[in-house]
């Protein structure tokens, strides 16, 4: 029987975003963990449209994304793991997200899949501007569609999504070093593609 005093955080700690958001997050799990389902209907709620949109960046197909995001939510339902912290329940949901789109990518060049439904403009454009809260925010998401797949990956999970580089490595499967570099080239190429469109923030 759930423990009825060990609940979510004040939905108020969303609005912070942030840490607070996932320490919120990680609440609802626990809660779950310990029978109370509605724990992790508000974790699908929290985390599913950033999670989306993360995996729409592989695939390129909102249907698809989808589906693989309810995969990611379903190994979190079927491993029921324990997390000491917010971050490392964040960065364990998006690494099962990439590594779920990542298999998919490859099954789908093994059987040169094609999709039979694709994503309308209007589709895309309306799930961007539900996740995207403000002006500066969507300026520098259309310049991150401009850059090569590993800088916006890198970017996405830094500016979108708070990670830290440790974070975003284990993300990646990359070294700290490594992302820090990464960062470094992918914040000059983004840079340039701003100042090129006269994009100021």
């Amino acid at each position: 029987m759930p423990n009825s005093s060990n609940k979510c955080n004040d939905q108020s700690d969303l609005n912070a975003g942030g840490n607070d958001l996932n320490e919120y997050a990680l609440s609802c799990y626990m809660r779950y963990m310990e029978g109370d389902e509605s724990g992790l209907e508000e974790i699908v709620r929290v985390f599913s449209r950033p999670l989306l949109l993360f995996i729409n960046g592989y695939v390129n197909n909102i249907s698809i994304a989808e589906d693989i995001v309810s995969e990611a939510f379903l190994r979190l339902i079927i491993k029921r793991r324990r997390f000491k912290g917010a971050a490392l329940f964040k960065t364990y949901l998006f690494s099962v997200g990439r590594n779920l789109a990542i298999d998919y990518l490859r099954r789908s060049a093994k059987n040169k899949t094609v999709p039979l439904v694709e994503d309308s403009p209007a589709d895309i454009e309306e799930l961007e501007a539900q996740a995207l809260a403000d002006e500066q925010k969507r300026k520098v998401h259309s310049a991150l569609l401009k850059l090569n797949e590993l800088y916006r990956e890198v970017l996405y999970l830094s500016f979108f999504e708070g990670f830290t580089n440790e974070q975003i490595a284990k993300v990646l499967n990359k070294s700290k070093k490594q992302v820090e570099n990464l960062l470094y080239r992918a914040k000059q190429s983004l840079k340039s593609i701003l100042e090129r469109e006269g994009i100021t923030l």
